[in-house]
C-alpha cells in the first residue's frame, strides 16, 4: 500500500472507533483503534523529522482526537 495514503486511513480507523464505541462495540472499537495509533505514531514521527516540527505526539491511543488528524490528512481528503 502506498504511504501517501496512511493518514486518510490513520484517520478514517479512528472516525470509525469512535462510532463503533458510540454503539457499543467497545471490542470493534478497540482493535479500529490500535490500527490507527500504529500508523499515528509513526507518522508523527516520520514528520516531526521531515519538518523539523516539535510535534508532541500523544502518549496513548485514547488521547487521540481529531485536532491531531488535521495536519496529517491533507484538506482536500477531509
Amino acid at each position: 500500500m502506498s504511504n501517501k495514503y496512511m493518514p486518510e486511513k490513520a484517520r478514517a480507523w479512528f472516525k470509525k472507533s469512535r462510532a463503533l464505541r458510540f454503539q457499543n462495540m467497545t471490542e470493534e472499537a478497540d482493535a479500529e483503534l490500535r490500527k490507527c495509533w500504529n500508523i499515528y505514531s509513526g507518522l508523527v514521527i516520520g514528520k516531526s523529522v521531515v519538518t523539523d516540527q516539535q510535534i508532541v505526539p500523544k502518549k496513548r491511543a485514547e488521547e487521540l482526537v481529531d485536532q491531531d488528524f488535521d495536519d496529517l490528512v491533507a484538506f482536500w481528503s477531509k
